[in-house]
C-alpha cells in the first residue's frame, strides 16, 4: 500500500467510519477532512475532529506506520507540532512531536 492511497480515502472519507479510533478506542469523528497540502508539512491543514464530545481542530499527518512520523523527521520539525491526529494504517510506535507532545489523537 502506499501513502498516497490513505491520503485519497481520508481526503474523500472512504473508510469505515465506526472504525476509526484512537488509542484508547474512543471513535473519532471526523468534522471536516481538511485541506489537502501538496507542499512540504502536514498532509492535510485546518481539519475538524471529535473525539468524545470535545472538537479539535488542526492539522493531519498520514503514513502507512507510525513509526514513518520518526523516520520521515518530523519529530524534530516544529511545523509538525500541531498535528492533531496522525492516521496510520499500522501502529507501531508512539510519536511525538519536537516539544515532546504526543497528536492529540492516532
Amino acid at each position: 500500500m502506499k501513502e498516497e492511497f490513505l491520503h485519497f480515502l481520508w481526503k474523500y472519507s472512504l473508510y469505515d467510519k465506526d472504525k476509526l479510533l484512537d488509542n484508547d478506542g474512543n471513535r473519532i469523528v471526523v468534522i471536516h477532512p481538511g485541506e489537502y497540502n501538496r507542499d512540504a508539512g502536514p498532509d492535510f491543514f485546518n481539519a475538524r475532529i471529535s473525539v468524545n464530545g470535545t472538537i479539535w481542530a488542526g492539522n493531519v499527518e498520514i503514513h502507512i506506520r507510525s513509526s514513518h512520523f520518526n523516520l520521515h523527521g518530523h519529530q524534530d520539525d516544529p511545523v509538525y507540532d500541531n498535528v492533531i491526529l496522525h492516521v496510520v494504517a499500522e501502529n507501531d510506535t508512539k510519536v511525538y512531536n519536537s516539544r515532546g507532545g504526543g497528536t492529540a489523537y492516532g
